[in-house]
């Protein structure tokens, strides 16, 4: 997805590595204490890992149906997958130098990726996963020196959740093998819930008060990302300008609507971050 970049590909590579500072930075000031990189350098959560590995037709994508219910071009499996090359090993050197707080990374899990694929060489999704699985695992156990804490994104456990049962556990208990580090799993990316506000020592740091990192090296696509405006687990929260600014306003708007504030919810963007699209 080349058209997501704003920036110039000479000058990428050094505008996402400024995103990643602009993000730790932000981070460090509301108090998360695991960091990641943001995922400034990821086109998605999925693809850039899904696409590094060997046994895939990178020229000819396969098709599979998403967790909204719609076609979405996916990685074709035509041989055995193995992973040849790290894939985040440079971005986890990059997060280590910046920052003395403990970091971490996420992976998507082998499970989710199974899902995202079109199968034209196992013929089975357990051992479609199975393969996935060594794949992800050689890929934490390079990164675990330099990480603090390891994630695996498995968001399809929550879409698909018989094939779930059936052989996801085996799976992901193959791509955390070995590992030493403390693990864990984010099974949902929801755009209308946020974990900050249900869980805060659960909050996941890659989270929108650091998104205006992005706008370095995004395109200003409203429809595009997946992230929702979720407020650090401590110190003000950055409302937009259709939002209220202080407690006094939001009280006067809850007088005045049974909803309250009509515009505070999950899809509430600050306009400087995420501009509305204007009639063509």
């Amino acid at each position: 997805m080349p058209e997501l970049w704003r920036v110039p590909a000479p000058h990428l590579e050094e505008a996402q590595d400024d995103a990643v500072r602009l993000a730790v930075a932000d981070m460090e000031a509301a108090g998360v204490d695991v960091l990641t990189d943001g995922e400034q350098r990821r086109e998605s959560y999925f693809n850039e890992f899904a696409n590094a590995l060997s046994g895939i037709d990178v020229e000819r994508p396969g098709e599979a149906i998403n967790r909204l219910g719609k076609r979405q071009a996916v990685p074709r499996v035509t041989g055995p997958i193995r992973r040849e090359r790290p894939v985040f090993l440079r971005d986890a050197r990059f997060l280590r130098a910046l920052t003395a707080r403990r970091i971490k990374l996420a992976v998507p899990g082998p499970f989710t990726l199974s899902a995202l694929a079109q199968d034209e060489h196992y013929r089975d999704p357990e051992r479609l996963a199975m393969a996935y699985a060594d794949a992800v695992n050689n890929e934490l156990r390079e990164l675990e020196p330099l990480l603090d804490w390891v994630q695996l994104d498995e968001p399809y456990l929550e879409a698909r959740p018989e094939q779930a049962k059936a052989y996801a556990l085996p799976a992901i208990d193959r791509a955390l093998a070995g590992l030493r580090k403390p693990t864990s799993a984010s099974a949902t990316r929801s755009r209308t819930r946020s974990p900050a506000r249900a869980n805060p020592a659960a909050i996941d740091s890659r989270s929108s008060w650091s998104a205006h990192a992005r706008r370095t090296c995004r395109s200003k696509r409203p429809n595009q990302g997946s992230i929702s405006p979720r407020s650090p687990p401590s110190g003000p929260r950055r409302l937009c300008s259709a939002c209220s600014t202080s407690a006094r306003r939001r009280r006067r708007r809850r007088r005045s609507s049974p909803r309250g504030c009509a515009r505070r919810s999950a899809t509430c963007r600050p306009s400087a971050w995420w501009p509305r699209p204007t009639a063509a």
